[in-house]
């Protein structure tokens, strides 16, 4: 099973977590040798777009390589980049394996009747655009369904579908890791993902920070997103849209603490990227994030849905305590380095791919 299709919900211009980590199992298989073919259909299930938004992309991605947000090395000539407008079932039976990367391109393949294995990886809970019916209803596809954390196979699992792997996110540690000691840091600093959806919390947790203001004049708060500033945002607030990934290290290492104030998460790739760099993580009990952390020993974890106050709080107790902020920073690193390397994760990918072939 050499050659591997991998279906991704249309294109993207902008960092998305899925498509990150898609990408770098792209990237590290293809350094295995299998050959990699990357499809970026526009017509999908649940997905309502307009032939003129279509058209516009697809002009878009003739100018400038619709990837090129991600760097793939070595391997950016040896893998394969196809937009389509709709998947067709000759093109994709060419493969020996199929990865699907969301619940619409698993109901895409599932209508293809591909007659290949196909890997799902479920990220999330996605029923931001379908029911919990439809949802689970994709679980029972027949495919391989791979889960990035225990809550997703728990999530699986009691709609009566079976788990094939559970396999976690892998974070660079040669890329994201501790520049400045976070005892060096300087104790007033918040950094947070702004994101537009609601389940991500990011008003929640924007009204906490204002609570915090108010007793910490000189706190200093930064946001990063690949949307715009929104109008509506204090003006003390710095906004950082689309940083570069040095530059998105370099923000982690000025910060002391990371909140992350949403409702659900399948995993929370910027969490796990700011413990490896040393922030101390402050994160409502949003389901994947606790793939990684501990409450008390290397996060301070609170109840979810977010609450401001909570909130507050509880970052307010982290600022005052500084000795405990620096223990739960590096904890938060030894487990990220430890625990979640891309290696291992690639790895049993892998064998699992093997396995099927026997």
């Amino acid at each position: 099973m050499r050659s591997v299709a991998i279906i991704l919900p249309g294109l993207s211009f902008f960092p998305i977590g899925g498509y990150k980590v898609m990408y770098e199992y792209a990237k590290r298989l293809a350094r295995l040798g299998y050959k990699i073919t990357i499809y970026y259909p526009e017509r999908l299930s649940y997905i309502k777009r307009g032939l003129v938004r279509i058209s516009i992309k697809f002009l878009l991605s003739h100018l400038t390589p619709y990837w090129k947000w991600y760097n793939f090395e070595e391997m950016n000539e040896k893998i394969k980049h196809i937009q389509v407008y709709k998947l067709k079932r000759e093109e994709i039976e060419k493969h020996d394996l199929v990865f699907v990367t969301s619940v619409e391109t698993a109901y895409e393949v599932k209508r293809l009747e591909i007659s290949k294995p196909v890997l799902y990886f479920i990220q999330h809970f996605e029923n931001w655009r379908l029911s919990d019916t439809d949802l689970i209803r994709s679980y029972h596809f027949g495919f391989y369904n791979l889960v990035i954390s225990r809550w997703l196979k728990e999530k699986v699992e009691s709609a009566d579908a079976k788990v094939s792997l559970v396999l976690p996110n892998g974070i660079d540690t040669n890329i994201f890791r501790i520049i400045i000691k976070p005892e060096h840091r300087d104790d007033k600093t918040v950094m947070m993902l702004y994101h537009e959806l609601k389940w991500k919390g990011s008003w929640e947790g924007i009204e906490s920070l204002k609570m915090l203001k108010d007793k910490f004049p000189d706190l200093k708060v930064t946001l990063f997103s690949v949307f715009k500033r929104p109008a509506k945002l204090p003006e003390w607030i710095n906004f950082v849209r689309n940083p570069k990934l040095n530059d998105l290290v370099k923000l982690y290492n000025q910060h002391a603490i990371f909140l992350s104030p949403s409702y659900s998460e399948g995993f929370s790739l910027p969490s796990a990227e700011a413990m490896a760099c040393g922030c101390a993580l402050v994160a409502t009990n949003s389901g994947g994030v606790m793939e990684y952390a501990q409450n008390g020993k290397n996060a301070e974890i609170l109840s979810s849905p977010p609450n401001p106050e909570e909130i507050a709080n509880a970052i307010e107790k982290i600022i005052l305590d500084k000795e405990r902020r620096v223990k739960l920073a590096y904890e938060g690193n030894k487990t990220i380095q430890q625990n979640f390397s891309w290696d291992r994760s690639v790895d049993t990918l892998d064998k699992f791919i093997k396995s099927l072939a026997r």
